[in-house]
């Protein structure tokens, strides 16, 4: 059974993400929300709630099982370290969750809806390679802060070893320079969304519009600039020669024996 191509949504606070997800769905897309997904994980007798009660106690669980939104706040506020367990706890459990859901969509198309500052913690370009001699696949994330592959990271280390025997060069962080300005211009898109919110100015949602759009656009062009390389730069006396290539950007693609989705 194929994947269905998924589509991320993201926007500040009042950008209008809710609005966009119900057009793409009078449209016969599915949407999968990660905000609701959070909330009904977090809700009475949601699955993450015996985990936060574990790591912070009962003073932030209700009466009724839920999570207690204002008592987490306080924490949060009050020191920012717990802020990161939270996170830790949460996202990987809504990723999981909202991979499942858009497993299971026979639409044709997913729209992926993602809050603009969780979508720091998302990865932003996923690959998977399978081939008869890895049936169960080889996945590799790519955040803007890390790598990240199955099988606790050993799929890392298979890719790179695949890539050595065609001389392609070695996939890690420190190669993806390009991404270190990520976090930057995520805090910048969070600001102007809230700067948009609070005013409430069309001229400031057409900025937002703008700087959104040339951010993506650029970033996108930077991604498959990048890609394009690894594939076309092959070392010519590599053990194995294989025409140049560059790897599946969205939707399938076959590298030699090798099916490549992302």
């Amino acid at each position: 059974m194929s994947r269905p191509f998924v589509v991320g949504l993201t926007g500040g606070i009042g950008s209008g993400k809710s609005a966009a997800a119900d057009r793409f769905a009078a449209l016969g897309a599915d949407v999968v929300d990660t905000d609701l997904i959070a909330h009904r994980l977090t809700g009475p007798g949601g699955a993450a709630i015996e985990r936060l009660r574990e790591a912070f106690g009962d003073g932030v669980i209700t009466a009724e099982g839920a999570l207690d939104r204002a008592a987490m706040r306080e924490r949060v506020f009050a020191e920012p370290s717990q802020r990161l367990r939270l996170e830790a706890l949460l996202h990987p459990m809504i990723r999981r969750e909202s991979e499942r859901q858009c497993a299971l969509s026979t639409a044709p198309y997913v729209v992926l809806v993602v809050p603009l500052l969780l979508s720091f913690t998302a990865p932003l370009w996923k690959i998977t390679l399978t081939a008869p001699q890895y049936p169960h696949g080889l996945h590799m994330d790519i955040y803007a802060h890390k790598l990240d592959g199955g099988h606790d990271g050993h799929d890392i280390t298979e890719i790179n070893t695949l890539n050595h025997y065609i001389g392609m060069h070695k996939i890690d962080r420190a190669e993806l320079n390009e991404l270190d300005w990520m976090p930057f211009a995520v805090l910048a898109l969070a600001l102007l969304a809230l700067r948009c919110a609070a005013i409430g100015n069309v001229r400031m949602l057409i900025d937002l519009a703008v700087v959104t759009g040339f951010i993506s656009l650029y970033s996108m062009g930077r991604f498959v600039y990048k890609m394009y390389t690894y594939g076309h730069n092959l070392d010519p006396h590599a053990p194995l020669t294989i025409k140049p290539f560059t790897p599946a950007i969205f939707g399938r693609k076959q590298i030699a024996n090798f099916a490549t989705e992302s």
